[in-house]
């Protein structure tokens, strides 16, 4: 199995639509959350996009301002527990209590003061609303929710990227007859050397070319393997 690198393009911060207050140096704290292993995975592949778990932390708690959207997250299945409370749903608390742990690790990460003190305000606004949450949920599952997210936009890179081959491809061949024109008609006289300047943009059209053509086939041959 082919080890492809990871695609973190820089417009993948919009993915959330979500406008961060200006950037300030802010004191930070060392927090500690109880995670299961999939959502300190989802931290850290976040953490690439936007460059500091600080950072990420922030965009979980303004993601999780919006009530309606942590219900409708909730609600679909993860965790249950929690689904079942944001439904009305009465459950065994004490089955609950004894999966909340299970297979989760600790592990601590550098947030800005700011952003626990803003967590901490949501889980008391849950709360009121007959939904308590543990702040250790609350992350989790936002966390999931970002990286879903984030792998959606993802995987529809590659369609894109045989979209632009094609045409890069199309481009290619006029540039093509275009440089023979050139070196054809300016033979005798090119002040400006029209004609090799042009070689340049074909061999930036190829070079992009083949950084497509090798992409997509590890993409295929990724998706074989799996």
């Amino acid at each position: 199995m082919s080890k492809k690198k990871k695609m973190v393009p820089e417009d993948l911060k919009e993915a959330f639509d979500v406008k961060l207050p200006p950037t300030k140096k802010q004191p930070v704290v060392h927090s500690t959350f109880r995670l299961i292993p999939e959502a300190h995975e989802a931290i850290k592949e976040l953490a690439k996009v936007y460059g500091k778990h600080a950072d990420v932390f922030e965009i979980f708690v303004e993601n999780l301002k919006n009530y309606e959207v942590f219900k409708r997250m909730v609600t679909a299945g993860v965790p249950e527990s929690v689904a079942r409370k944001v439904s009305g749903c009465n459950y065994d608390k004490a089955i609950a209590k004894g999966k909340k742990d299970a297979g989760k690790i600790r592990k601590t990460y550098v947030v800005k003061k700011d952003t626990l003190e803003t967590l901490e305000k949501i889980k008391k606004q849950l709360a009121s609303k007959r939904l308590k949450v543990s702040r250790d949920l609350l992350i989790e599952n936002i966390a999931l929710e970002c990286k879903k997210q984030i792998d959606k936009k993802i995987s529809g890179v590659p369609k894109l990227y045989r979209e632009f081959l094609g045409d890069i491809k199309s481009l290619w061949g006029e540039a093509e007859k275009l440089k023979d024109k050139m070196i054809q008609e300016l033979s005798f006289y090119d002040p400006l050397s029209l004609a090799d300047k042009f070689l340049y943009i074909i061999s930036w059209l190829d070079e992009i070319s083949q950084d497509l053509e090798t992409f997509l086939k590890e993409e295929d041959e990724d998706g074989e393997d799996n």
